[in-house]
């Protein structure tokens, strides 16, 4: 299969430890799918990945690139663009994780071993695309009607965690992020990004 090479160029931040270390553009080329959406592979994946045709399939409210394999004993099995390039099989106990949630950026260096549980832990507050109005747009937050405030509270380990009602939504937001790095570490989806000021909002 022949795909039209399509270049883009991202600029990169590189972290370590929550400290940012550089910047860097890198390009990547895309390979269009489905629905009119592409995914974003690194050069030297390119060749190989445009062999098979791929297409876009959500799940929840996530892209993924994803094919059918080749017949065997009559039966086709999809494969996911993001596990095929980490090696995954079928039956692997370990899962893929895109480092930003896209689904779509299988740059290597956004790909990462992770289990199921570190898997969750990265992913965004389904609330973010909730319609009701008392919905916090950030993860880890909702608003309490008992007490008239924002509730900030974590799941670890399958233990939901209470950390405290604040009149603030973005406080709320902080105490859920704080706790999110201690416990999650490199795999916390956070709120705000490193060294964001703390801003009392209403």
């Amino acid at each position: 299969m022949k795909t039209h090479e399509r270049r883009r160029t991202l600029n990169v931040e590189f972290y370590e430890e929550g400290r940012m270390l550089r910047r860097a553009k890198i390009t990547s080329k895309e390979i269009p799918l489905t629905q009119g959406k592409a995914a974003i592979v690194d050069d030297q994946d390119f060749e190989w990945l445009t062999r098979y045709k791929w297409c876009a399939h959500k799940n929840r409210n996530t892209f993924y690139a994803i094919r059918q394999s080749s017949r065997k004993n009559g039966k086709q099995t999809k494969i996911l663009m993001h596990r095929e390039l980490l090696g995954l099989k079928s039956g692997d106990p370990w899962e893929c994780d895109h480092k930003d949630g896209d689904g779509l950026n299988n740059r290597r260096d956004n790909l990462r071993f992770a289990t199921r549980a570190q898997n969750h832990q990265n992913r965004r507050s389904h609330r973010l695309y909730a319609k009701h109005p008392t919905s916090s747009r950030f993860k880890g937050v909702c608003w309490h009607r008992g007490c008239a405030k924002w509730q900030a509270q974590i799941w670890v380990e399958g233990r939901q965690t209470h950390l405290g009602y604040f009149d603030s939504e973005t406080e709320a937001a902080h105490a859920y992020d704080d706790m999110a790095r201690k416990y999650f570490g490199e795999f916390a989806r956070l709120n705000f990004g490193i060294g964001d000021i703390r801003k009392c909002q209403k």
